[in-house]
């Protein structure tokens, strides 16, 4: 089995087989548009952020992971709105700055992947875009972050998610 990975222009795919076996992994990927709203945000925090590694999590499911069959039918698209960012500690004490999102899609996929038996390792879901990872917090971003969540709140962006792939876990 390979790994789809759909887009509204075309249908690829990979070679990483899902196999269900060593847990799961699925995400969306911003479409074009998106990824430039997101680098702006970026930009303008002061963060240096690949655009290739940019994507929503729907499910990290390391012990527990649907069928393959669960992915024979997926969404082609979803929307987000975000009205934030924010930073987690995160794990292993590793920082993560975040732009929250607000998404019907991304909760409906996700309540879908848990009904096929997934379980995700953050409970509740939270969706979000990691915009940077493994960093700590400073004064400068800080301020940054208020006044960008200042704007933010009274004007939302919105965000376009057009890929959707899905793995078992790498080890």
């Amino acid at each position: 089995m390979l790994t789809h990975m759909v887009s509204l222009s075309s249908v690829s795919w990979e070679v990483s087989p899902y196999t269900g076996t060593k847990g799961c992994y699925v995400a969306m990927q911003p479409d074009d548009p998106s990824k430039l709203r997101i680098m702006d945000l970026c930009a303008r925090l002061g963060v240096d952020t690949d655009p290739r590694k940019l994507h929503s999590t729907l499910m990290y499911s390391p012990e527990l992971a649907p069928e393959p069959d669960t992915f024979t039918s997926y969404p082609s698209r979803a929307t987000a709105q975000c009205r934030k960012v924010e930073y987690f500690p995160g794990h292993n004490n590793a920082g993560y700055l975040v732009a929250t999102l607000d998404s019907d899609d991304l909760q409906s996929e996700h309540l879908r992947l848990k009904e096929n038996g997934a379980k995700h390792t953050y409970d509740p879901y939270k969706p979000h875009v990691t915009l940077a990872s493994h960093f700590d917090m400073t004064d400068e971003l800080d301020e940054a972050m208020q006044a960008m969540n200042m704007e933010l709140g009274a004007n939302p962006v919105q965000f376009g998610f057009d890929s959707y792939t899905v793995s078992d876990i790498k080890d």
